[in-house]
């Protein structure tokens, strides 16, 4: 018998010595070595990956904090209607917990992009006492928990969707369940998981929904495995009492709270999506990042699957699942879960799947007619994320059972786990790489801009003289957004105008820029596109082409950039900026934003007479810290510049 290195022997009693410290180190590693970087600059960036979600999500909360009057109320956008916090992806719970201690928008930003990124930590934990409960032993269970949480499809939500993005969401459900299937004193564990239902539910509906879910689910199961070991009536007393604690319940008093306070009578009852976004096969096993995607691209790419119900699995589960379903073949039958606690665990987490899959949907459309609220979870994809996590969590588990004399199959199952790790990093690289280096706008320094971005988004026409480099074009953009409808923004200069637009459409936003000699097919863009920006030349409106197309358009913003240029007393006048107001006329309901960086009390006068549309004029300083004047005697010239270029 060879004999055993002291070494590794000595290294399960060490992992069992450092308890929950060794996965929250390893989990903390991983982070610093992949997303360090966000992490330390958390209070000055904006976690950004083009598309319109991601600042939405930092405006909405930034707003409530800084100027929401009402608690549950939202009042920074549709306005002057607003809508629930809870329809806002402003993390609600988060917002009410820091407005409490009195936190600002400027402030939220940082602290929001730590819980996102740090929320691994406490994912990975509790994935670490799942594995240790079903037998895993410590250091193992450590490796195999940073390999499911660093794999989780919310890594993609970074980028937008924060508030779907926590780590640590379905590991606490998981963890929560397990408990509550383990202890007698089920009314207790229920309670514990209706209160996390409910804080998910004021996270975002979609987790609230999927933990309901996954309670009931597991229940059924429950109940249905347990049907050899007690009276049906025993059965379904406890698990009914279960199902209805830890999953009816949350959902009815969410269902209450939105009843009571939503003031809309018209919300859609049919928004698009439902029939789109259905998980599948190929969203679970076929590889949508690293090295293995890339290889083979064009396969993946014919695939077509989805951005929003992506939820691969893995290649460890995936080898896995082959080895497993082997097994089945040979009937060699061993316990997927692990532990028969882990069942009801599971096969909760696959009904949720089979749901994510939509096929009952497809093969029985009245089915959906009985049930019409779930067409407001337009993204059906998003439950197979519980699928996701148990398949990992009990196929590892049950490989690591399975091996449990066999030397080479546990070497084996490491080998398998750490390429699962290389993929994951290639992945976590990329996503690193993905996110746009974006300012924390919502910063207190940046104070200056919200008041004129609040005036607009009210309906309020604004005039503001901010200084170069500002952040002039936020100021229109944001509200211009919230508003909804058309943006017509009059400048003179062509390359802001190209510049602004390429900056739009890379966060996915429709924006056209009225330049060159295609005006035809432009125009035609603004209207069928419909776009959401337009930007011209003073000189383009009295163009045939332009007029003709006015009364097509819902136009709700304009906007005058480098507004000086009306002025007769600015330095840059142009005659055909006085032609603007003739756009009073055409777009009566729209408001009027004027912004210029170079205006004196008389040309901000003279914007104000030619534009009479009782402005809300704000002045920031044009004291720049970052500039500075110097004045230097010189002697011998030449001396001085031979001098400096040394």
């Amino acid at each position: 018998m060879p004999k055993s290195n002291p070494l590794l022997a000595s290294l399960p009693t060490a992992a069992n010595r450092l308890g929950l410290a060794l996965p929250a180190v390893l989990a903390g590693v991983w982070v610093a070595v992949f997303w360090g970087e966000w992490v330390w600059h958390a209070a000055e960036r904006m976690l950004m990956q083009g598309g319109v979600d991601g600042i939405k999500n930092y405006y909405t909360l930034a707003w409530y904090l800084d100027h929401n009057e009402a608690w549950a109320h939202f009042e920074g956008m549709n306005h002057p209607d607003g809508d629930l916090t809870v329809y806002t992806d402003g993390h609600p719970l988060l917002a009410w917990g820091l407005r409490m201690l009195g936190v600002g928008g400027g402030a939220s930003v940082g602290i929001l992009n730590a819980l996102l990124l740090l929320s691994l930590v406490p994912a990975t934990c509790l994935t670490w006492d799942v594995f240790k409960r079903l037998g895993v032993q410590a250091l193992p269970a450590a490796l195999f928990a940073l390999a499911v949480g660093v794999l989780m499809p919310q890594w993609e939500r970074l980028g937008g969707h924060f508030s779907l993005a926590h780590m640590w969401a379905v590991p606490a459900m998981v963890w929560l369940l397990l408990r509550l299937v383990e202890s007698r004193a089920k009314a207790g564990w229920s309670a514990a998981y209706a209160l996390l239902s409910l804080a998910l539910y004021f996270t975002h509906p979609y987790l609230g929904l999927m933990a309901s879910g996954w309670a009931v689910g597991a229940a059924a199961v429950a109940w249905f495995v347990a049907r050899g070991d007690a009276p049906v009536r025993e059965r379904t007393r406890t698990w009914g009492g279960v199902a209805a604690g830890a999953g009816v319940l949350p959902v009815a008093v969410f269902q209450l709270v939105v009843f009571l306070l939503d003031t809309h009578a018209d919300r859609p009852t049919d928004p698009a999506g439902f029939w789109k976004n259905h998980s599948s096969l190929s969203a679970w096993f076929v590889p949508h990042h690293g090295p293995l995607a890339r290889q083979f691209s064009d396969f993946v790419a014919a695939l077509d699957v989805r951005w929003e119900v992506r939820a691969y699995v893995g290649v460890a589960a995936t080898v896995l699942a082959a080895v497993w379903l082997g097994t089945l073949a040979a009937r060699r039958f061993r316990n997927v879960a692990g532990a028969s606690n882990f069942v009801p665990v599971a096969g909760g987490a696959a009904l949720l799947a089979l749901f994510a899959l939509g096929w009952v949907f497809q093969a029985a459309p009245i089915l959906v007619e009985f049930l019409s609220p779930l067409k407001n979870f337009r993204v059906l994809g998003r439950f197979a994320w519980p699928g996701v996590y148990v398949l990992n969590v009990a196929l590892l588990a049950w490989a690591w059972r399975a091996t449990r004399d066999r030397q080479r199959g546990r070497w084996a199952l490491t080998v398998l786990v750490g390429l699962g790790l290389v993929e994951s990093a290639d992945w976590h690289r990329t996503l690193t790489a993905q996110r746009d280096v974006t300012t924390n706008e919502f910063a207190a320094d940046r104070a200056e801009q919200w008041r004129p971005v609040l005036d607009l988004a009210a309906g309020r026409h604004t005039l503001a003289l901010l200084p170069t480099g500002g952040g002039k074009s936020v100021c229109f953009q944001l509200p211009a957004l919230a508003r909804g409808g058309l943006c017509l923004v009059v400048t003179p200069l062509v390359a802001l105008m190209e510049d602004q637009c390429q900056t739009l459409r890379k966060m996915g936003l429709r924006a056209e820029a009225w330049v060159g000699s295609d005006g035809d097919r432009i125009l035609d863009n603004v209207r069928f596109g419909p776009a959401q920006f337009l930007y011209l030349s003073p000189e383009r409106l009295d163009h045939p082409m332009f007029l003709a197309r006015l009364e097509h358009w819902k136009v709700t913003t304009v906007v005058v950039d480098e507004a000086h240029c009306i002025s007769q007393w600015g330095h840059d006048f142009r005659p055909a900026f006085q032609k603007i107001g003739s756009l009073k006329s055409a777009f009566p309901k729209a408001v009027w934003g004027a912004f210029t960086a170079t205006a004196t009390a008389e040309v901000l006068d003279d914007i104000a007479t030619q534009l009479p549309l009782n402005f809300e004029v704000h002045r920031a300083s044009m004291r720049r810290a970052n500039l500075r004047y110097e004045v230097a005697l010189w002697g011998d010239r030449d001396s001085v510049l031979l001098h400096d270029a040394a």
